[in-house]
């Protein structure tokens, strides 16, 4: 069951990015796309919140700095899939694991390996591959837009460890995501864009995006418990292939031979970061 879960959680990721480009080109901008993410991501942690309570007094913190990092990253990300394809904006997104591991090695929180290092200088390769094709893919300003997106990922993913470490739930740290809808609020009424989507495509393609992200965190977390995080990490590389493959049909994205191979790059930097691998790897070198 857990590795069914984890399935559908790359399934829904995966797609979600092609469901949001389909809700731009039909009008829908990016500020509402965040905020009906945010949206879903608090109406999937209420039924934990029910069951749960509040958390711990030690994780208000992380958790607080949780609204505004996974604010900006929703507006960043899903502007970044007006300027640039969602297939290479998916692509330098899911280079967000290399950069919560930089961190951790930057912190002093794990040593890093030469081979960690060679893997981190490999995705960035990738992500010039990628992005190579700028006249197909689009603009520079969309790239630096889904890098500074990738940072911010890798941001919440950091807040949310160190809430659970405090004592808070998954429910929790969704909340926390969920509650970006203050900050992402004030941003739509200045832009003047609180007025609802028009037409079935439009609504039909913001919905599908929202609950996409909503539901598929739910079946990661899920799949967590049951399978352990880096056996739902590895599962979670097929998303590339999904959000590729929903890209090309909803939103009639071209896949260049240069996105194809940087994100094939991409992805062999990733998986050889993940813990399973580095365990791996630690074990062969502590054998020898």
């Amino acid at each position: 069951m857990g590795y069914l879960l984890a399935f559908l959680s790359a399934l829904l990721f995966g797609a979600s990015a092609a469901f949001a480009k389909f809700a731009s080109l039909h009008g829908v901008t990016p500020a509402t796309l965040a905020l009906a993410s945010a949206l879903a991501m608090l109406a999937s942690a209420i039924p934990g919140l029910v069951r749960h309570g509040l958390p711990p007094r030690a994780a208000f913190w992380p958790l607080a700095l949780l609204a505004p990092t996974y604010a900006a990253f929703a507006y960043a990300y899903q502007t970044s899939l007006a300027e640039i394809s969602a297939p290479l904006a998916m692509i330098i997104l899911f280079t967000h694991p290399v950069l919560v591991v930089l961190y951790q090695g930057l912190a002093r929180e794990e040593k890093l390996t030469r081979r960690q290092y060679v893997a981190s200088a490999l995705a960035f390769i990738g992500i010039l591959i990628a992005a190579s094709d700028a006249e197909i893919n689009g603009t520079p300003k969309g790239i630096v837009l889904a890098a500074f997106a990738s940072v911010l990922c890798a941001g919440t993913i950091i807040f949310s460890a160190r809430a659970a470490k405090s004592g808070a739930g998954a429910a929790h740290a969704q909340a926390g995501l969920g509650l970006s809808i203050v900050f992402l609020m004030p941003l739509i009424l200045s832009q003047g864009a609180i007025l609802a989507p028009q037409g079935i495509e439009a609504v039909s393609g913001m919905l599908a995006a929202s609950f996409s992200i909503g539901l598929g965190l739910f079946f990661f977390l899920s799949s967590m418990t049951r399978i352990g995080a880096s056996r739902t990490a590895l599962i979670s590389n097929l998303e590339p292939a999904i959000g590729f493959t929903f890209a090309w049909w909803l939103a009639d994205e071209v896949l260049t031979p240069q996105l194809v191979i940087g994100s094939i790059v991409v992805v062999i930097a990733v998986i050889d970061w993940s813990p399973l691998i580095r365990r791996r790897h630690q074990a062969k070198s502590t054998a020898s």
